[in-house]
């Protein structure tokens, strides 16, 4: 966390490196990751760490891990689509993704886009689940039109919500419908998991 708040490139990669067993498995330096830009996030949710630093510690993640996320990368089954919310900020997605990729699972990567274009997607393509990431309170908030969206229409779609604005309000996940919330990538897997299983 030193090294990112730091924007020290040279130091991130040597702990990011060192965290990857000997086999290539990256989960480990994934997780590791995921716990720094976790406290980084909340330094920002008590007003320690500036937006900015939020920004540049995750765009600085983004260009270490690529390597290692392109590496796992696995091919889609169409069942759980991944998504982020009016954001360019894809990081916590990718890292979601991949996880779920080395777990055995491929879910279908849409990007970013608005609200508006996921409601239309999902609507066409039916998936089983969609996980959504936000990194703004704003964004977090329309996903409750897209659970409307689904549920107006009958869809079996679950979807399942993570990122910022949803660590700082516990109960905000319920409030714009979503079927449940994760705080970090191994939640989602579990989640995943367990409506898949539920579903079958």
């Amino acid at each position: 966390m030193v090294a990112l708040l730091a924007l020290d490139r040279l130091a991130a990669s040597r702990i990011l490196d060192a965290a990857v067993s000997p086999s290539g498995n990256v989960m480990p330096a994934e997780a590791l990751v995921s716990t720094a830009l976790d406290r980084i996030g909340e330094g920002w949710e008590q007003g320690d760490i500036s937006l900015a630093q939020v920004y540049m510690t995750a765009k600085l993640c983004q260009d270490l891990l690529d390597p290692y996320l392109s590496a796992t990368a696995a091919v889609p089954d169409g069942t759980v689509v991944l998504l982020v919310l009016e954001d360019q900020h894809q990081l916590g997605a990718r890292i979601v993704r991949s996880v779920l990729a080395c777990a055995g699972l491929a879910p279908v990567d849409w990007g970013s886009m608005t609200v508006d274009h996921a409601i239309a997607r999902v609507l066409r393509d039916r998936p089983s689940i969609v996980l959504v990431s936000t990194l703004m309170l704003r964004s977090a908030l329309l996903v409750g039109k897209l659970t409307r969206a689904i549920r107006e229409a009958a869809l079996p779609t679950s979807v399942i919500v993570g990122g910022a604005p949803f660590r700082l309000d516990p109960e905000l996940w319920r409030e714009v419908g979503a079927d449940a919330m994760g705080r970090t990538a191994s939640d989602a897997l579990q989640l995943v998991k367990a409506r898949s299983r539920r579903a079958a």
